[in-house]
């Protein structure tokens, strides 16, 4: 993510002005493809995002045990929705199902990712 990058630049000593003067030649073009036979459900991806969620809350620091055990168990029902959830599409993603999972990230996924590194 663009703020993890630029903390990680920062950190190493590089300066806001060194970073501001090699942004404008940064060219970024986000590609999303998917090929048929790898497509990921929806469903799977946030139980994914989900387990990723609760692990990474987990590894923040000390609990109170009634917090450790909360996201123990929300993570045994993460986990077991993500198996009972199919892994992959049945048959070949149409465009318009193309343009939904884009959609999706463009909407739900890269916002979140970019609040995250703020």
């Amino acid at each position: 993510m663009w703020g993890e990058s630029l903390k990680k630049l920062k950190a190493a000593g590089v300066t806001e002005g060194e970073i501001a003067e090699m942004l404008p030649k940064i060219c970024v073009e986000p590609v999303l493809t998917a090929h048929p036979t790898e497509a990921k459900r929806l469903a799977v991806l946030d139980q994914h995002r989900a387990i990723f969620a609760l692990l990474t809350e987990r590894q923040r620091g000390v609990l109170a045990p009634s917090e450790e055990q909360s996201l123990r168990e929300q993570t045994k029902a993460a986990l077991e929705r993500l198996w009972r959830t199919g892994e992959i599409l049945l048959e070949k993603p149409k465009l318009a199902d193309e343009r939904r999972n884009i959609m999706h990230y463009l909407r739900d996924v890269f916002p979140i990712g970019a609040a995250r590194s703020r």
